[in-house]
């Protein structure tokens, strides 16, 4: 059989995407041989373990699915001696960015975090079925198109179940989302996904940033030493504007800083399964807290049981919430009117009115006009939305 070896040529235009995992460059190129503008994602290969550098791509393109991202096709640099070789797989632009950016620019609605889960759930759907699992599902590997479906992306980390159900490999997750169970074994199953999906779903929830400020706020009830230590050099590189990532550490402190999160994972105390905003309704927050149960018996069986659970939430769909240093406001348009909650933080007071949409006229709800303690904000807050939820 003849071999050829033929080149692909392309101009980086221009940077693009959150590069969470850092394991890889995004950015905008030109293809002059086609005359189009692909995405490309770039690895350096010795980054990857082993030398099948093509295995992403290959799955990917074996589980093409409407709700999986696209591949037009894989290549690598010829070797040097330099060792600098990369490996490239070009992808349709999606313009919309990931999941992650849209929410670090606002809050998303319940029935915004019920569309794109059900899309993204789709795709894992697919992939299990097949006999996969991802193993590395986040905001910032769940891309969103031009039509607004969200695209499960990045299978770095993907591998096929054995007969028994579970996929060995050493790998690592990112320790945010790694599952409990498999902390110690690294034992990756459909449940350990689920967990993932859960987690993904419960920062759509409260935000990108969720995760890390829980853990900040663990770090300030610790007296261990070395915890202390951990807890000056990252406070140091905040007041600079760092990012704070594990390699900036010593070797000490990072594994002082993932023990200390694995502890928390695996006695059920991070995330904080309780919190959630207060415009999430109940029926939400019971289905994310099955899906990062620390038992992954008491978890969905599977993902199309999750999305059947995900169908069922029905209320608060439409309300939006949005904070900043002084106020939490929280509105919900219907076809006749607007409601729209405003809570001051420093004086403590929230102020509800409706706004007609036809007369523009504005009238308080002096019934949910009031004073409310800080400590039970959004308790409060949830039951006057739940209230308010039915009207029009």
């Amino acid at each position: 059989m003849k071999e050829y070896n033929p080149t692909i040529f392309f101009t980086e235009k221009s940077k693009f995407g959150d590069d969470q995992g850092k394991n890889s460059t995004t950015f905008i190129a030109h293809d002059p041989q086609l005359d189009a503008d692909f995405f490309i994602k770039m690895m350096p290969k010795k980054k990857f373990v082993g030398s099948d550098y093509f295995k992403e791509a290959r799955i990917i393109y074996a589980n093409q699915h409407p709700n999986i991202v696209e591949i037009q096709y894989a290549a690598a640099d010829n070797s040097n001696p330099s060792g600098d070789d990369n490996i490239y797989f070009a992808m349709p632009i999606y313009k919309n960015g990931s999941l992650q950016t849209l929410m670090e620019k606002r809050s998303l609605t319940v029935r915004e975090i019920i569309k794109y889960s059900l899309d993204f759930v789709s795709g894992v759907n697919y992939i299990h079925s097949r006999g996969l699992v991802h193993d590395d599902i986040k905001p910032s590997n769940i891309l969103i198109d031009d039509t607004n479906r969200a695209l499960l992306t990045d299978f770095g980390l993907a591998g096929e179940l054995n007969p028994y159900g579970i996929l060995r490999q050493h790998l690592s997750t990112y320790i945010f989302i790694k599952a409990p169970e498999t902390i110690r074994t690294n034992a990756k199953t459909i449940q350990s996904d689920i967990y993932q999906i859960g987690l993904t779903l419960y920062r759509m929830c409260n935000g990108p940033f969720i995760l890390r400020n829980e853990l900040d706020s663990f770090f300030d009830s610790i007296t261990n030493p070395g915890i202390i230590d951990l807890k000056t050099r990252i406070a140091e590189l905040q007041k600079i504007g760092d990012t704070i990532e594990l390699p900036i550490l010593s070797q000490e402190l990072q594994k002082h800083y993932i023990r200390f999160l694995y502890q928390l994972v695996e006695r059920n105390q991070f995330p904080d399964k309780n919190f959630f905003l207060p415009h999430i309704p109940s029926s939400l927050t019971r289905i994310i807290q099955k899906c990062i149960d620390v038992n992954p018996d008491k978890r969905y069986s599977n993902t199309l049981e999750l999305m059947n659970a995900l169908c069922s939430v029905n209320s608060n769909l439409d309300w939006k919430y949005s904070e900043n240093c002084d106020k939490i406001v929280v509105e919900r348009t219907t076809y006749k009117n607007i409601y729209s909650l405003e809570y001051n933080k420093k004086n403590e007071q929230l102020s509800t009115q409706k706004e007609s949409i036809a007369s523009k006229n504005k009238t308080r709800i002096t019934k949910y006009c009031k004073t409310i303690k800080s400590s039970s904000l959004y308790k409060e807050l949830s039951i006057i939305i739940a209230e308010l939820d039915g009207k029009d």
